[in-house]
């Protein structure tokens, strides 16, 4: 699989984890139990970014091919890119927690960005 963290992957995910809450992360827990909080919280950045994606498209119409073509280009970077994260980190467990961190810090960034640019306030 070229993306295994893909966004498909990650709501079967948190739909199999339950629900977590971002602020209830430990950063003492076990990898696992970082990683599940982790994918809660990217789950929910997911929800934001759509919805930010969506006010974007409303607000700036005229230029709603571009924002789409651009978000699919987004889409596709964060996914490679947190892949190649993974990746780095071998077998070991880390990457367990840096992949969705690595995502979630690119889709605050994305979202800060579609809001600065694109919708109106």
């Amino acid at each position: 699989m070229n993306k295994p963290l893909s966004k498909t992957i990650v709501t079967i995910i948190f739909l199999m984890l339950g629900s977590a809450n971002a602020s209830e992360c430990n950063r003492n827990a076990s990898t696992l139990e970082i990683r599940d909080c982790l994918v809660g919280e990217l789950w929910a950045q997911d929800m934001k970014l759509e919805k930010v994606l969506n006010e974007a498209l409303n607000s700036s119409s005229w230029v709603a091919k571009e924002i789409q073509v651009s978000q699919k280009s987004w889409s596709d970077y964060r996914d490679t890119h947190c892949s190649a994260v993974y990746a780095l980190s071998g077998r070991g467990t880390i990457r367990l927690i840096e992949a969705p961190a690595c995502m979630i810090e690119l889709t605050k960034q994305r979202i800060n960005t579609l809001s600065k640019y694109f919708v109106t306030h």
